[in-house]
């Protein structure tokens, strides 16, 4: 059975307490066409803007996204957008330590959009909403 839906979160997402972090400030990332270009978030543990991940559809299987694990990113200052990405399965995998997206920019007036990824299994098991 194939999913291919949207998720959409008001305000603040916050995954659990919140600590100060030192470590590279990244601005706005935007990866597209190529899963290759996630390596832009390596050694990130906070961005300064908004994160898009989109339009990744040249990827083989569930096994493309092994080498890309980012624990150092916690806070995402803006909004993520997930969209048109194949065989993610889970967004917690990818991002096992992200704490906050705040919000402070919002695309279509929410900070978190899942949108058309069909085998995606979960989100995180860490994920809450806080409205603000």
């Amino acid at each position: 059975m194939r999913c291919a839906g949207i998720v959409v979160v008001f305000g603040v997402l916050v995954i659990s307490a919140t600590t100060p972090v030192s470590g590279k400030i990244c601005d706005s990332i935007d990866v597209r066409n190529n899963i290759t270009f996630l390596n832009k978030l390596r050694n990130c543990t906070e961005i300064s803007g908004n994160l898009q991940i989109v339009l990744i559809e040249t990827t083989k299987s569930v096994e493309d996204y092994d080498d890309y694990v980012f624990p150092e990113l916690t806070r995402v200052s803006g909004y993520v957008l997930f969209f048109k990405v194949r065989h993610i399965t889970s967004i917690g995998k990818l991002f096992p330590n992200l704490r906050v997206i705040r919000g402070l920019e919002l695309i279509f007036d929410y900070s978190f959009i899942l949108n058309n990824l069909p085998n995606l299994r979960e989100v995180s098991e860490l994920f809450c909403f806080v409205q603000t």
